[in-house]
């Protein structure tokens, strides 16, 4: 099992992830759902990306180096393998929802925004996009967890049962409900709120909710959107 890099307690991650780095690692929210591109403000196409020599093109900012795309799918045995381990009930089921929501389970799949080029070489008003792999991993949230630069530079495996390690340390910190992964990964900020809460003596989904609540209507809906898909490989996540 790959083990982390930054293991430090999940207060000062979420203390990080909530400041300097919040509103990169908050950009996920806005990736589509299963993966597929949005009407608009595509910026790269697979099929050019891998066709044959000479047709290869990239999303910007992505070098020709990084790995492509595997099929729809490829990296759920590993993700729900990895899961499985940790022994939380429903935990393998809410990992493939959320793979399966963010890159429709696909390894090293950039999102379909991405642009990771220096603002001034970006369109005008273009954000900053680094997302990229199965769960959708920005680039400062792979250097907290992993130590590496770009989120492209991950392994297969810290893409998938690295990533699976983080959720897992979440979930316990949070009484050890899966639900807790999808808002640490929708709003790190979001998931401090929830572990305040707790403290205060809410009980653990309703503070989990109003995390998710208090990002507001966009981020509450898309947590909520998990949920939903969690409920249909788990039918006890709703209960």
């Amino acid at each position: 099992m790959i083990r982390l890099l930054l293991l430090g307690a999940v207060a000062a991650v979420v203390i990080l992830a909530s400041t300097r780095d919040g509103a990169e690692l908050e950009e996920r929210a806005k990736m589509p759902p299963e993966g597929k591109p949005p009407k608009k403000g595509r910026t790269w196409d697979l099929d050019n990306w891998s066709a044959a020599a000479g047709g290869h093109i990239p999303p910007p900012g992505l070098p020709m180096t990084a790995r492509l795309p595997s099929a729809a799918g490829a990296a759920l045995p590993e993700i729900r393998a990895a899961a499985a381990g940790y022994q939380i009930p429903g935990f393998p089921e809410a990992m493939d929802a959320l793979a399966r929501n963010e890159s429709g389970g696909r390894y090293a799949l950039p999102a379909w925004t991405y642009d990771s080029r220096p603002k001034a070489q970006r369109p005008p008003g273009k954000s900053y996009i680094s997302a990229w792999g199965a769960f959708q991993w920005q680039n400062a949230h792979v250097s907290h967890n992993f130590g590496k630069a770009r989120a492209y530079q991950m392994t297969p495996e810290e893409e998938t049962a690295g990533a699976v390690q983080r959720y897992s340390e979440i979930v316990a910190a949070a009484g050890g409900d899966p639900a807790a992964a999808f808002l640490w990964h929708v709003s790190p900020a979001g998931y401090s709120f929830a572990r305040k809460k707790m403290k205060q003596g809410v009980p653990t989904r309703e503070a989990i909710r109003q995390g998710a609540a208090s990002r507001g209507a966009h981020y509450e809906s898309v947590f909520g959107r998990y949920l939903e898909k969690w409920d249909d490989e788990w039918p006890e996540a709703l209960a």
